[in-house]
């Protein structure tokens, strides 16, 4: 990760902007990377550091890229914008199509989602240097690999992996299935998903099996949208 003052002339070229929320407003750049321009004067930066202890968010973004690492289920920054010592920009790396799991495609190819949430839980129950209790379904995002792209609600500090995989777990449940909150299921995966609200096993496993029902009952479970209606509400 680089760190860079920030300059407007030096920045990325903008291609469109892609989002905007109360914390930064979000644009690809020309090289097709995601930069995020940070909102300094606003109440949810000002918020960002509390949740940070205060700490200037730049070391934290450098820290956090040292403990990870490149190619990681955390997206770090590539570079870092900072202005009198602070972060006015983040340039991350985005993939194509990237979704947020709050918003995956209904005709999402449902065994490549499969293969990468495998892949991403690998890696996610060596994690225990890290709190991801504050992680949402927005922050989690799929496009062809299931990565935390929004470092911000992200701590550094020791925690439970059963904790951190519990809490990432339920997120994914409702962000695919739509959900404030998990009430019911369907009787046939009522014990797989209670192991998995409280992390004794990845949501990968519960879906591969929910994906194995739909299609011994239906004969089909070729899509997302074959598994997100009745099972889980």
């Amino acid at each position: 990760m680089i760190i860079k003052s920030y300059k407007v002339s030096e920045q990325p070229k903008i291609k469109h902007k892609i989002s905007e929320n109360e914390l930064y407003k979000q644009y690809l750049t020309e090289s097709r990377d995601s930069l995020k321009i940070m909102k300094m004067q606003s109440q949810a930066y000002k918020e960002l550091l509390i949740f940070h202890d205060y700490r200037l968010y730049r070391e934290y973004l450098v820290d956090l890229s040292k403990l990870m690492g490149d190619d990681s289920i955390i997206n770090t920054p590539l570079e870092v914008y900072s202005y009198l010592g602070h972060v006015r920009g983040v340039l991350q790396s985005i993939q194509a199509g990237q979704m947020s799991f709050d918003s995956l495609a209904p005709k999402l190819d449902l065994d490549s989602l499969l293969k990468s949430l495998k892949v991403f839980y690998s890696e996610l129950t060596s994690i225990d240097s890290l709190d991801l209790t504050h992680v949402t379904s927005q922050d989690i995002v799929y496009g062809g690999k299931v990565e935390i792209f929004n470092p911000e609600h992200i701590k550094i500090v020791k925690c439970d992996k059963r904790k951190n995989i519990g809490h990432i777990n339920r997120e994914i449940i409702k962000g695919i299935f739509g959900l404030d909150s998990i009430s019911k299921c369907d009787a046939d995966i009522k014990d797989i998903l209670e192991s998995t609200i409280v992390g004794e096993i990845g949501a990968d496993i519960l879906l591969s099996e929910i994906s194995k029902l739909e299609s011994k009952r239906r004969g089909k479970a070729k899509y997302l949208k074959h598994i997100n209606s009745s099972y889980i509400k």
